[in-house]
């Protein structure tokens, strides 16, 4: 099977601010309410802005160590972030106008078939990049390890985690399971940025997956509170507005669950009175009892589904009372069943 054809253009610095503002407006593009869970929180967090400059270095951080690329070429060394997110783009491509005005480029590539996905190619040369950023950042994003100024602060660490997210971050439907991960690509990193994670207490699992290492959380509280830190609170609503209608289901089905059993068990016990009040009468026996206990039978067998309580409620007295005086009918009953087998054996 042939491969897929990728047709791709660029655009000049110029050009292509105003060719990510229209992405928007195309046909192809899906409203957010239209995409799924994932896509949803990611354009949210695509738009969150941050304010401080190591806040912004922290995001882009994050981005270039999941989905940034070192390429040397004729045209010299550049770095380049690749994405299929035109949001994502847009952010890296505003993240290297804002912290150093640098001459960047926008490459398009689009599949012929399939889905004719886009892919998004931001790309910065190496000596723009190595102009506006200090050299300790560059051993930072080359040796893969979390930036200091990300653990010493916490408005750092929410926009390194953002920036991670939105390179290679994903979480399911909330519908669905409760599952956030990261995909990385080396496993020293994906150690390094576990120990970074269990300082947030957020306790990330890591598992190999088809050449990857994933970071993961798979329960909801977990999820709630990393949505709360990257700033994804609209999602963050949305997904406790599913807990609660979860929680509601999940309550009403222990509290049906629980009525089946009572249903049961009162049946069941209904069966062996109704049985016993029955012999009672075939024997005689019943009419001897004291009025109390006759009322009793009465109403049970009138009632065969009744609980305790509402036979109670019936003849205006306690529920102890009630299950004495049945239990009294049940062992009268089972006397009587026990000394007929006795006269069966006997006979034989």
């Amino acid at each position: 099977m042939k491969p897929n054809k990728i047709s791709s253009y660029s655009l000049p610095r110029a050009g292509f601010f105003s060719a990510l503002e229209n992405l928007n407006s195309r046909k192809d593009v899906v409203e957010i309410s239209e995409l799924n869970f994932s896509q949803r929180v990611r354009n949210e967090l695509a738009r969150v802005k941050p304010t401080h400059p190591s806040c912004k270095w922290a995001e882009l951080f994050g981005l270039i160590q999941t989905i940034g690329t070192l390429n040397i070429s004729t045209r010299g060394p550049s770095l380049e972030i690749k994405t299929e997110n035109a949001a994502v783009a847009r952010k890296a491509v505003t993240l290297f106008k804002e912290l150093g005005q640098m001459d960047s480029e926008l490459i398009v590539e689009k599949e012929t078939k399939l889905k004719k996905r886009k892919l998004y190619r931001i790309r910065v040369s190496a000596e723009d990049f190595s102009r506006i950023f200090p050299e300790s950042i560059h051993s930072n994003i080359l040796d893969k390890d979390v930036p200091t100024f990300a653990e010493d602060q916490e408005c750092c660490r929410r926009s390194y985690l953002r920036g991670l997210f939105l390179g290679s971050g994903s979480v399911q439907n909330p519908e669905k399971t409760y599952h956030l991960e990261i995909r990385i690509a080396e496993k020293r990193f994906a150690e390094r940025l576990k120990e970074f994670l269990d300082g947030t207490d957020l306790k990330f699992g890591v598992v190999e997956r088809r050449n990857e290492f994933v970071l993961y959380i798979k329960d909801s509280d977990s999820v709630a509170t990393f949505l709360t830190m990257v700033g994804a609170h609209s999602s963050l609503l949305h997904l406790e507005n599913i807990r609660i209608i979860k929680d509601m289901k999940n309550n009403i089905n222990r509290m049906v669950n629980c009525e089946d059993a009572n249903i049961e068990k009162t049946i069941t016990a209904s069966v062996k009175q109704v049985q016993a009040i029955d012999l009672l009468e075939e024997r005689g026996m019943l009419k001897t009892l004291p009025k109390s206990f006759q009322e009793v039978a009465r109403v049970r067998k009138e009632n065969f589904d009744a609980s305790y309580t509402k036979i109670a409620e019936i003849l205006e007295i306690s529920k102890s009372a009630v299950s004495y005086r049945l239990k009294k009918i049940e062992d009268m009953a089972e006397k009587i069943a026990k000394d007929r087998r006795k006269d069966q054996e006997d006979e034989e």
